[in-house]
């Protein structure tokens, strides 16, 4: 009996550490696209404009700041990806419609975030809201 409980929770162990792996493996995916469409939107943007928004996000990302985010502990975090998010949403708003392929990479995004994980868009909405808040008060009072 001892023989079949340890290797059973030898066998959940192993599910466990795949899971987790499959997990960061998908959010730091996930990251690396987003940072990479930063990149390619920042030359089309006035950083001016979201600038507010980029200080929001950017105060909950360590070592960095969103236009340039990097360090695996960053990547392989879902609180970045849902910043990542809300910054490329407000910044996409200036974007061009003509530049159809970082809209197509945006759409993309967006199709992909909610599946990273069951509380992605709850916690989305949650600094998304903050944003906005952040953003109807006048500068001064940030």
């Amino acid at each position: 009996m001892t023989f079949l409980n340890k290797h059973a929770s030898t066998l959940i162990d192993r599910k466990l550490k795949r899971t987790d792996k499959d997990y960061t493996t998908k959010v730091e995916s996930f990251n690396e696209e987003a940072v990479l469409l930063h990149k390619r939107v920042r030359p089309l943007t006035d950083e001016q404009l979201v600038l507010r928004v980029s200080e929001y996000v950017s105060s909950y990302i360590p070592h960095t700041d969103i236009w340039e985010v990097k360090f695996k502990s960053n990547l392989q975090n879902l609180e970045v990806a849902t910043l990542q998010m809300i910054h490329l949403t407000f910044t996409m708003a200036l974007v061009p419609k003509k530049h159809e392929y970082e809209w197509r990479k945006f759409q993309q995004l967006q199709t992909t975030f909610p599946t990273l994980s069951d509380f992605a868009e709850k916690q989305f909405l949650i600094h998304y809201n903050r944003v906005k808040e952040l953003l109807q008060q006048p500068k001064g009072e940030c």
